[in-house]
């Protein structure tokens, strides 16, 4: 049954703004947002803990040089075999071999990565690479803390195989179009509490960085059982879930080799992965100037004397908690005002705030003694009224591609077929998500050893970022036209499958 039939009643101004979801629909809604909030409680978490420990250990260029020649290959291997496995296996198998992975190394990592850290190091291997090539000391370090540099990819591999494929691949499969203009933007509450609790849990100074992996560890297997759980149900009453008839065609299964060659021929997807590498890129450029600042503050504030690692666990917890908070303002006050509107509206929210948040961010770091001038006086160097404009920005940034950047992505992927919608969605998300945040970890790592330093890239990677905005941009406005126009063809597609069935 659809239920965005015209048997349905219309919500009321209120509820249409705050909750416009039917009563009859929790039985979908409710498990969707509970493994949703699952996997953003286990994303913000490992997401916080990788750059605590890379920061902690290395420097802040060994991020963006993980995410260049280790998340990016390690990635495109990673679609490749995810390809392979969606060709071979169903939905529910597909998801759990991807939850059972992540499962099993989140507890490699609690019972051997953490606690005999200092034990796995090769700290002989990189101080000989250091005394040959002291200007690469960030590759180095990759190798140094090579457990590190695993637990840095398999977070960052959690928020793209996890999130953006399995999640997503899974209510796309049970969401018809109409419904998911109303259960999209408001699956993001789940989204906002995961976030949230993960914030105040990691800030928290009660639990040791062992115990805190402990608990993703405890919450991912509640994600697993929950989904199995519902996957149950589907199998058992499809009527309640299938709520849009499928067009049913016999196709020919597509190979990796040849799902790229159609991704690279079509127009639709390459302006979708256009998106998703701007976005990407975005956050990887602004993020690369960030964590340098975060990186320069924390070196100060031990240099005099105090503690820069706990300032730097409330930064990133505080960041959680915003994000969630964020979020949660997001949904319930501005997301039915713009994506009521139109998609193109609903998806120029996103780089629209991101363009106002590196600005603002720019011209604090660039007066940054100015501003401290005429600020209430404070304790830490006038660079900490940078980082907390940065926070903010980076908290807009993530908060709105939760709400809005997600959602209206995964919206533009229901009037494609199944090929596009599985193949080619793993591609963009996979491939093209790392590809976007390599892009930054790119131009950092090899312009880091020219200029000796984050301090002396920071102008090229601002202008690198207003260039990617650009782009971002021009490609939502090119896509917005060609999504009216598959999303009609769809419904009249249907509409002349319903008759033919009568």
């Amino acid at each position: 049954m659809d239920t965005d039939s015209k048997d349905q009643p219309k919500f009321g101004k209120i509820r249409g703004m705050l909750f416009p979801i039917y009563s009859s629909e929790f039985r979908k809604f409710i498990p969707l947002a509970i493994i949703f909030l699952c996997i953003s409680f286990v994303y913000s978490s490992v997401r916080m803990m990788k750059d605590t420990l890379i920061l902690s250990n290395a420097p802040s260029e060994t991020i963006y040089i993980l995410k260049t020649f280790f998340v990016l290959p390690m990635m495109i291997l990673f679609t490749i075999i995810y390809s392979i496995i969606a060709r071979k296996v169903g939905r529910d198998t597909r998801f759990n071999i991807i939850a059972i992975y992540f499962i099993s190394f989140f507890l490699l990592s609690f019972f051997v990565f953490i606690p005999f850290s200092k034990e796995l190091q090769l700290d002989s291997v990189a101080a000989y690479l250091n005394s040959v090539a002291p200007r690469f000391k960030g590759y180095w370090a990759a190798i140094q803390y090579w457990h590190l540099s695993l637990f840095y990819f398999n977070a960052e591999a959690w928020g793209t195989l996890m999130l953006s494929v399995a999640f997503w691949t899974f209510a796309n499969e049970i969401t018809s179009s109409k419904q998911a203009k109303r259960f999209y933007t408001f699956l993001s509450l789940g989204a906002a509490g995961g976030a949230t609790l993960a914030g105040l849990f990691f800030k928290s100074q009660s639990f040791s960085l062992s115990q805190k992996l402990g608990i993703v560890c405890l919450i991912t297997i509640f994600m697993f059982v929950v989904y199995n759980i519902m996957a149950a149900d589907i199998r058992k009453n499809p009527d309640i879930y299938q709520i849009e008839a499928k067009v049913k065609k016999t196709k020919k299964k597509l190979s990796m080799l040849e799902s790229l060659k159609f991704l690279c021929k079509s127009k639709y997807l390459a302006l979708l992965a256009m998106i998703v590498l701007g976005y990407n890129s975005f956050i990887s450029l602004f993020e690369s100037i960030w964590k340098g600042s975060i990186k320069e503050l924390v070196t100060t504030v031990n240099a005099a004397g105090g503690n820069g690692d706990i300032l730097m666990n409330s930064i990133y917890g505080y960041q959680s908690i915003l994000n969630g908070l964020c979020q949660l303002f997001f949904v319930l006050f501005i997301s039915s005002l713009v994506a009521n509107k139109s998609w193109k509206m609903a998806a120029l929210f996103t780089p629209i705030l991101c363009l106002i948040g590196v600005g603002t961010y720019t011209v604090f770091v660039n007066f940054q003694d100015s501003f401290a001038a005429v600020l209430p006086a404070i304790n830490y160097p006038p660079l900490f009224y940078g980082v907390v404009v940065g926070l903010i920005a980076a908290v807009l940034a993530k908060s709105a591609k939760y709400v809005f950047f997600d959602t209206t992505k995964e919206r533009a992927y229901i009037p494609l077929d199944e090929d596009s919608k599985i193949t080619g969605k793993a591609a963009i998300d996979s491939i093209g998500s790392r590809l976007g945040k390599s892009i930054g970890g790119l131009l950092v790592s090899i312009l880091t050893p020219i200029f000796g330093g984050m301090a002396g890239i920071q102008g090229i990677i601002t202008v690198a970022i207003f260039i990617v905005l650009a782009l971002w941009i021009y490609s939502v406005c090119a896509l917005s036209g060609k999504y009216e126009q598959k999303l009609a063809e769809r419904e009249a597609e249907a509409k002349e499958n319903q008759t033919e069935q009568a």
